[in-house]
Parts: C-alpha cells; sequence; structure tokens
C-alpha cells in the first residue's frame, strides 16, 4: 500500500489578485520516511503573511480615523449609555486589529525561520559531502 502524502500549501489574496503558492509535499507514512519541504513555498507563505500584517495595521488607521466623538451621540439620557458601549467596542475592534497585524507578523517571522532552518540544513548537508568543502 503507497505511503499518504500530504501536500501543505499556502492560498493568499496578493495586491493584484488570487495566488497560489508553491505546494509543499510531504511523504508521511512514519519516522523513517522521507520529508520534502520546499523552502520557496515556506518563503512565500511567510511574505502573504507579512502583507496581511501591513493590511491589519492599515485597517485599523483607517478605522482609528472614523471615530465617532462622544458629543456626535447628543445629550439625550440613552445617548450616554450608547456612546460608552459604542466606545468599548471601538476600543475593542482596535485592539483586535492590532493583535491580529502581531499574529501575522509573528507568523511571518517563524514561518522565515523555518524556510532558513531547512535552507541552512541543506547547505550544511550538502556542504559536508562535497569534496573540498
Amino acid at each position: 500500500m503507497p505511503s499518504p502524502v500530504y501536500r501543505v500549501g499556502a492560498s493568499f489574496t496578493a495586491p493584484r489578485g488570487r495566488c497560489r503558492s508553491p505546494t509543499v509535499v510531504i511523504p508521511f507514512a512514519g519516522p523513517s520516511r522521507n520529508l520534502e519541504v520546499q523552502p520557496e513555498a515556506l518563503s512565500a507563505f511567510a511574505a502573504a503573511s507579512r502583507d496581511r500584517a501591513g493590511r491589519f495595521r492599515e485597517l485599523r488607521r483607517v478605522f482609528h480615523d472614523g471615530h465617532v466623538p462622544r458629543h456626535a451621540f447628543g445629550i439625550m439620557p440613552a445617548s450616554f449609555s450608547l456612546a460608552a458601549a459604542y466606545a468599548e467596542q471601538f476600543e475593542a475592534c482596535l485592539q483586535g486589529l492590532e493583535d491580529g497585524a502581531e499574529v501575522m507578523a509573528d507568523i511571518a517571522e517563524g514561518i522565515s525561520d523555518t524556510a532558513d532552518a531547512y535552507t541552512g540544513t541543506d547547505v550544511a548537508t550538502t556542504d559536508m559531502f562535497t569534496p573540498g568543502a
């Protein structure tokens, strides 16, 4: 029976439209099987994550610029609770966007480090078996 093959890839939206990064093919049937990773695919996913972090930051900036000030709710008794609820939700949205940007940046950094580690290991292994290296 052939060993299962897991395909890991990243789909993301680039500024000019939908893109699909290269697929990472991981033949896997247990610890004794080979693992094939394409660092280019990991790097493409990291770049997309950095782009998403930037878009989260831009969205936060635009959202912040659209803030409705307290006086815009008026002076009716119900307006005070409405303004307070708005302020609470507005701050939560800003925080969510900030957190999203941070998570995307962390993902980009981690995936870049992983791609670099695979590339470094491949280079070191090649050098180990190259005469005179």
